[in-house]
């Protein structure tokens, strides 16, 4: 009597059915896990940051993004340092601007770490 599927499927039918049939049902078996374990993962994973990219790029704005601290500007952000300029004459030389306007990242998306 032929074996059901499910007993193929966890190897349970007898030891010819299993012999004949392993290369069939461990090639469906690693492909079946492999689409389980990465490739959706990964599909996820894509569909998440195009979503949180497109509410960033057009819903942020109404949040007040980018945020701007109003108490960490200018002098108090730099402090005072002894035997060297004041904070004062410090923020007067400072030309404050953020990471993404400099020249080096034009065209570029900046990053913490390289990589």
């Amino acid at each position: 009597m032929a074996p059901t599927c499910n007993e193929i499927w966890t190897g349970r039918a007898s030891c010819l059915w299993n012999m004949m049939l392993c290369p069939i049902v461990a090639t469906i078996g690693l492909l079946v896990n492999s689409i389980r374990i990465y490739a959706i993962p990964c599909a996820t994973v894509l569909c998440q940051r195009c979503a949180v990219g497109c509410i960033w790029k057009y819903f942020c704005c109404c949040i007040g993004w980018p945020y701007e601290d109003t108490e960490f500007i200018g002098a108090s952000a730099l402090g005072s340092h002894e035997n060297k300029q004041t904070a004062e004459q410090m923020e007067a030389e400072t030309d404050w601007v953020r990471a993404q306007d400099l020249d080096q990242f034009r065209g570029k998306q900046p990053k913490l770490f390289e990589g």
